[in-house]
């Protein structure tokens, strides 16, 4: 995705690597797991807390409403166990 800056993200690394023309997206060290676990077809982990970040994904709107339930209804047992 670009964009015209780094934006509030302008430091040296934006600099340094030419990064300019480059949209940052920051996503949560949590959300990486579901994020791997969609990419690659394999079911969100067990224990993950993290929420996929549908906003980086180039698939369709059923695909991510798919992704988004599936993710709720694994955080939704998680919890059930737990209480």
């Amino acid at each position: 995705v670009l964009s015209q800056s780094c934006g509030s993200y302008s430091d040296s690394y934006c600099r340094d690597w030419k990064l300019q023309n480059v949209k940052r997206s920051d996503i949560e060290q949590a959300d990486i797991a579901p994020l791997m676990a969609f990419l690659i077809g394999i079911p969100f982990p067990v224990n993950s807390v993290g929420i996929l970040p549908i906003d980086v994904l180039n698939v369709t709107d059923a695909e991510k409403a798919l992704a988004l339930k599936t993710n709720a209804e694994q955080i939704l047992a998680q919890f059930q166990v737990k209480m």
